[in-house]
């Protein structure tokens, strides 16, 4: 029988636009191995009776059912999951399950109780005493509609499973006092309306459609958990300190790989990624972006260097978003800067270009094909390649003079780095320029053989001009070379400036938008 107690709104929101992430779904053996471990517990009243041939399920703490002919037997392993009855001294013998948090949902007639509990790879064995079994609980809720469909609501860790009527309204019954985590979802969409843990003892609850949506985090509710070392950010000292930024607390760059993540369990854009301090404080991030074919990603992250815990697995988790707590306070100035490269604009005199922090600079160098000729400076010259020109007010320059028959080339180009980097978020290549002939702008890869590149072409002026190349510019795979940008955005070492057609070409203030110093870090 059920005590009708109307409570309204006595819950505390756990949605999912925050949640953390680390390895919960861990190795284990089968039974007998080493990594199983057992499990016992006395199922009794609230005053201390012994309850015989209860009916108990085990469930790992994330698990829902994915619907009504779908549960944990055709979905999970034998060693994550566990049903049986309690005996005539209302002792319960849980099988050997792998490592990781689970509930224990037990229930004899208008009795039960859902437990939580958490297996280590060290535990041998878990006894959990009497677990008391109390009233159970109708719930009657409503939840926003999309499109007037139903949708599915369901409680963590247990087979409960109900759908909502076209209007949003749902009851469940027989519902454990404990640790229930109710979640709603539209599977067709695979839209998480929000999640809520009902904080209360009365075996009446009703539930208001508008408390859906406050943003709370409760780990135990995503699959997998991974500890992460302080070592995976990308770390700048000299570029950290700028003074452009040094006083606006910049995130940290995370490098997650399939060293961290298995790619095929995450959210293909990574919307399900949560993390941590060790504390298990939820922190503002923001992915940068997401690659389950190359299994690589980069999350900015509001944190101090520390280690940290990263959680993922939960289908239709939405992406969280941290853009003002991360970004807020920075002027527009400082966040262009903050993830822009000058490479050089040659006023130190030297060839060395001016790649930022406590990266390794590199020479600007020459090239040609064998129908062209240097006239100036000499071919053996090339710490010469810098001059002055007063026009539009520009100091030093970089500057060749040469000759070519139709369709050869000359070329200033530079490292950027001696392995290859991903380039994908690169905005634009900034750079101005003057001659006569054609210009061409290149991204390489001058690491294997042929090397392969994607350019873009201009006409040359005899008047100092801006030229910009974005992505998009670069033109289709073509001959020399030209792979195009989705071949090569991957795998940059190299810029260069070719020459062609002309007797001149002339540079100054070459740029790089959009790429931080920390992407050259990474070695993949």
């Amino acid at each position: 029988m059920f005590k009708k107690l109307k409570i309204v709104g006595v819950v505390f929101l756990v949605f999912l636009l925050s949640c953390c992430t680390t390895k919960v779904q861990e190795h284990a053996g089968g039974a007998g191995s080493e990594t199983n471990y057992g499990i016992n517990a006395r199922l009794t009243d609230v005053h201390g009776n012994s309850l015989k041939s209860v009916a108990y399920q085990v469930r790992p703490s994330w698990y829902v059912r994915a619907s009504d002919d779908e549960g944990a037997v055709e979905k999970l392993p034998i060693v994550k999951y566990a049903n049986g009855v309690s005996d005539e001294k209302g002792n319960i013998d849980l099988p050997l399950l792998a490592p990781g948090n689970y509930v224990l949902n037990a229930q004899a007639k208008d009795l039960g109780v859902l437990h939580s509990l958490k297996i280590t790879e060290k535990d041998t064995a878990l006894v959990l005493g009497d677990l008391k079994l109390d009233s159970l609980a109708e719930v009657n809720g409503e939840v926003p509609v999309i499109d007037g469909t139903p949708m599915r609501v369901r409680v963590y860790g247990t087979e409960k499973l109900v759908w909502t009527d076209s209007t949003g309204k749902f009851t469940i019954d027989s519902l454990p006092p404990g640790n229930r985590i109710i979640i709603v979802d539209q599977p067709e969409k695979a839209v998480i309306v929000g999640e809520l843990s009902l904080d209360s003892h009365a075996t009446s609850l009703s539930i208001n459609a508008d408390v859906w949506g406050s943003a709370a985090f409760n780990a135990s509710t995503w699959n997998y958990r991974v500890e992460v070392s302080e070592n995976y950010f990308l770390r700048d000292s000299i570029w950290e300190k700028d003074k452009r930024w040094a006083d606006l607390d910049p995130p940290l760059l995370l490098y997650i790989d399939h060293r961290l993540v298995d790619f095929n369990e995450a959210s293909s854009d990574g919307a399900d990624i949560r993390i941590t301090n060790t504390s298990n404080q939820l922190l503002s991030s923001q992915i940068r972006y997401w690659d389950p074919i190359a299994r690589r990603a980069l999350v900015w992250v509001k944190t101090h260097p520390q280690d940290l815990v990263l959680y993922y697995g939960k289908s239709g988790a939405p992406m969280l978003d941290s853009t003002q707590d991360l970004w807020g306070a920075w002027p527009d100035s400082a966040l262009i800067a903050f993830t822009r490269i000058d490479l050089d604009d040659f006023e130190d005199g030297d060839i060395t270009n001016n790649l930022p922090g406590t990266l390794a600079q590199h020479n600007w160098y020459r090239g040609l094909d064998s129908l062209s000729r240097y006239v100036e400076p000499a071919a053996d010259a090339s710490s010469k390649l810098l001059i002055a020109d007063d026009s539009l007010g520009r100091n030093k320059v970089l500057r060749i003079r040469y000759t070519s028959e139709m369709n050869s080339w000359v070329l200033m180009g530079t490292i950027l780095s001696q392995t290859p980097k991903d380039f994908r978020m690169l905005d634009s290549i900034v750079l101005w320029a003057r001659g006569d002939g054609n210009m061409f702008v290149a991204l390489e890869n001058s690491t294997i053989q042929p090397e392969i590149k994607a350019w873009k072409t201009f006409a040359l002026h005899k008047d100092w001009q801006r030229y910009m190349v974005r992505p998009q510019d670069f033109e289709e795979p073509g001959i020399g070379g030209n792979r195009g940008w989705e071949a090569v955005h991957k795998e940059i070492t190299t810029l260069s400036v070719f020459g062609q057609g002309g007797t001149e070409l002339w540079i100054d203030d070459v740029q790089i938008f959009g790429i931080s110093p920390f992407e050259l870090l990474i070695n993949f």
